[in-house]
């Protein structure tokens, strides 16, 4: 990395398979990835875990008992909004991409990639970046990926678009309208 180096990420690994997750533990340590502070098997012991533990980022699997990724995702976010999750499952399933994606992950990684895209997923979202493997994010995928922008085409100058419109993407400003007006 340059010399505007990052710290080094507290880490937390919530997967329902030890052995798994004992193996990415010993990745991340031996390429110093990050610290991993905790570790849970699924998402009701990680909730429980970040009332605790200040996390820097959370490597979440999708499907385990008790809570899944999903739910986990959706309350530690609502608890803290700048916590970064890469969601890290064995599922390239279009609908768990798109809502993990609406919900806020900043990745989402295949098990089935190997561990120089686990580093660079890693990297780019504690950059600041987003990281999509990239299976899901094939062309006929591309435009259903969010992003910090909204492009809007062909629309009337002085069109106003409500906000139920709007709560369907992700970064709903949170406005009651938004109305499109021309640059001079």
């Amino acid at each position: 990395m340059n010399s505007k180096t990052l710290k080094v990420p507290n880490i937390i690994l919530v997967e329902d398979h030890t052995i798994f997750r004992q193996g990415i533990k010993a990745i991340i340590n031996f390429e110093n990835l990050g610290t991993v502070i905790g570790e849970a098997s699924n998402g009701k012991d990680f909730i429980d875990m970040i009332s605790v533990s200040s996390p820097d980022l959370v490597l979440m699997d999708i499907e385990m008992p008790d809570m899944n990724g999903i739910e986990a995702t959706k309350r530690a976010l609502n608890l803290n909004p700048d916590l970064r999750v890469i969601a890290f499952t064995g599922y390239a399933d279009q609908e768990y991409f798109h809502l993990m994606v609406e919900l806020g992950v900043k990745g989402f990684i295949l098990k089935t990639e190997g561990l120089k895209e686990l580093e660079i997923a890693i990297r780019k979202v504690m950059h600041g970046e987003r990281y999509f493997s990239h299976e899901l994010h094939q062309p006929d995928n591309n435009n259903n990926v969010p992003d910090d922008r909204i492009v809007i085409k062909d629309i009337d100058i002085g069109t106003q678009i409500s906000n139920r419109k709007l709560m369907f993407f992700p970064w709903n400003c949170g406005r009651e309208k938004i109305t499109i007006t021309q640059d001079n």
